[in-house]
């Protein structure tokens, strides 16, 4: 397409029109971006109207500036729409949406040209001309607000995520967020306050993820069984994170690095205590009682589950050996094998719960 010269003779009745009806140009771009563009109204944003009708100003005025000296536009125009664009990420306005009001912008200086143009046909033939200088204005003008657009999504999307590691830390630490500010913001956006109900959960990669996932897949769901994940007790408000953490941690922990889900409240007292074993809680362990579990264990671990069971059954033997499917007279040899090689009376409540936390210390 030929390109439009400044001297040619519909060029200034072009340019007085457009220049005429330049602030109605203006105000029905802006219109038609908040009737074609619902999240231009949806934004809730009180300076959005006004940023809009500024840079379609700036945009207009690139056009009749390349009308009345013939220079294509540069880079250097369209400072105000890297502006804009990093006003929109924050006005909440997506790349898309941001770009589409740029398009039904040029739609309504077009349709100014046109009318400025009305039936003079020096100035029609101009106006058709000048399709290429709009269109210019159109791909320099996206590219660069795309261009904006992301890099400034990049940017507050790295200060959220600093932002989410400070509070994630303070909270674990036990410090209080501040009064006002971005981490408050954010607290509120998630509906943590003074009182809220929560559960904290601690997870781990329990082995490889499946292939093509990543650990962002697994702590969303898509891979559960590639987690080791703990949950702890319910507790109220941001002052106990830090100790529904803890034990979040030793229910994870109590997993042994085998995937799943361990949650507290599910477990008894007594399992939470064993749960939380250390290297002391295992050398308190009688050496009689080690062997014994040892030996069970690697031998299959029957006499275990006759004592576990028998526990279960509160030292009743007789129910014991109905779970197991056993007779009586077996259960009851079972038990005092164990007895004999462990040197405990399994009747005395004490030696059983001895026994019990043995299996669970050396089990694991």
């Amino acid at each position: 397409m030929e390109s439009l010269s400044p001297s040619h003779p519909g060029v200034p009745r072009i340019a007085a029109g457009v220049q005429a009806s330049f602030d109605t140009m203006v105000a029905a771009a802006t219109e038609a971006i908040w009737s074609e563009v619902p999240a231009y109204p949806a934004s809730g944003d009180d300076r959005l109207r006004a940023d809009v009708t500024a840079h379609a100003r700036t945009i207009f005025a690139t056009f009749l500036a390349g009308l009345d000296t013939g220079r294509l536009a540069r880079r250097a125009d369209f400072t105000v729409t890297r502006e804009q664009a990093t006003r929109r990420v924050t006005q909440g306005i997506a790349l898309a949406d941001f770009l589409q009001a740029f398009r039904i912008g040029q739609l309504t200086l077009w349709q100014s040209v046109l009318d400025a143009a009305g039936q003079d046909a020096a100035a029609r033939e101009a106006a058709m001309l000048s399709v290429a200088l709009i269109m210019q204005v159109l791909e320099l003008g996206s590219a660069v607000a795309g261009e904006a657009y992301l890099a400034a999504q990049a940017r507050a999307l790295a200060e959220t995520d600093q932002i989410r590691r400070d509070l994630l830390e303070d909270l674990l630490a036990g410090r209080p967020p501040p009064a006002a500010g971005p981490k408050r913001a954010l607290l509120r956006a998630v509906g943590l306050g003074p009182d809220t109900r929560l559960l904290v959960t601690a997870a781990a990669l329990a082995g490889d993820l499946p292939a093509g996932l990543t650990l962002r897949d697994a702590a969303a769901g898509a891979s559960p069984r590639g987690l080791a994940a703990g949950v702890s007790t319910a507790h109220t408000g941001l002052g106990e994170i830090p100790e529904a953490y803890a034990e979040a941690q030793i229910a994870r922990d109590g997993l042994g690095g085998a995937p799943g889900v361990l949650a507290l409240p599910m477990l008894s007292s007594f399992d939470y205590l064993v749960l939380r074993e250390d290297e002391t809680a295992r050398r308190l362990i009688r050496p009689r009682v080690r062997q014994f579990v040892a030996e069970d264990l690697a031998a299959g671990g029957t006499l275990i589950a006759t004592l576990t069971e028998f526990a279960a059954c509160d030292l009743n033997a007789k129910t014991a050996a109905e779970r197991l499917h056993l007779h009586v007279n077996t259960a009851y040899y079972r038990l005092e094998r164990i007895a004999e090689r462990t040197g405990c009376d399994l009747r005395r409540l004490a030696d059983v719960t001895e026994l019990l936390i043995a299996i669970r210390l050396l089990g694991s």
